[in-house]
């Protein structure tokens, strides 16, 4: 018998009146208990989180789908993971489907954000002189915050469009949120102007240009 609904049954075995046996089984009304705990906050230099520590009792392999609720509705995900990784806030719906018996289970939770990670834009440095020659000294030329030079500052902003010129306007660098590194290799030496727009919108939200000249000595 398939598909039956919770509750209790007997079932009886008779065999042609010679033996009679009547047993009672209960079919639970959810079996499996599903929970994800609380997970790490989204933020400027966490955009995103890998989702762990979902938890079937008893332990059993589940298929998983993945629902973002908002005010539109849900939205299923594309991912059956069971450790997707999420970028949007908000509150989801894991559910879960055992495959060979058909029992399933559901749990919610919310991803939280925290913009409070601010960036003061007077603190990024951009330097006026480089010398690329490979000595280990000022071989390339970055925007860098001053209290933290290692950061890869471009990555907190929608918009980081750097650009830089020669003195006759050709473009010599054309850089992006993903490289904002200009080596120089193989420029000479001279004055090269940088012009950079920009938008932050986690934390504090700025929005601008901001432009300069760059010495370059081999």
């Amino acid at each position: 018998v398939d598909s039956l609904p919770a509750g209790l049954y007997t079932a009886d075995l008779d065999d042609s009146g010679i033996c009679f046996v009547s047993i009672q089984v209960e079919i639970p009304d959810n079996p499996i208990e599903l929970s994800v705990p609380e997970q790490d906050t989204l933020t400027c230099d966490n955009p995103s989180t890998l989702i762990s520590g979902a938890t079937a009792i008893p332990v059993q392999n589940l298929n998983y789908t993945w629902i973002a609720v908002s005010e539109n509705g849900f939205d299923t995900l594309q991912t059956n993971s069971p450790t997707p990784e999420l970028s949007q806030p908000g509150n989801y719906i894991l559910y879960g489907v055992n495959p060979e018996n058909g029992c399933n289970a559901q749990a919610s939770f919310f991803l939280v954000a925290d913009s409070t990670f601010e960036i003061d834009f007077s603190q990024i440095v951009f330097p006026n002189v480089f010398s690329p020659n490979n000595d280990g000294r000022n071989d390339t030329w970055k925007p860098f915050l001053f209290d933290d030079p290692s950061l890869e500052l471009a990555s907190f902003f929608k918009i980081f469009d750097l650009k830089i010129f020669d003195r006759w306007g050709n473009l010599v660098f054309d850089g992006s949120k993903n490289n904002t590194t200009w080596t120089g290799t193989d420029a000479l030496n001279g004055e090269y102007m940088y012009t950079l727009n920009y938008k932050l919108d986690c934390g504090i939200k700025i929005e601008g240009s901001k432009s300069g000249v760059i010495s370059l000595m081999k």
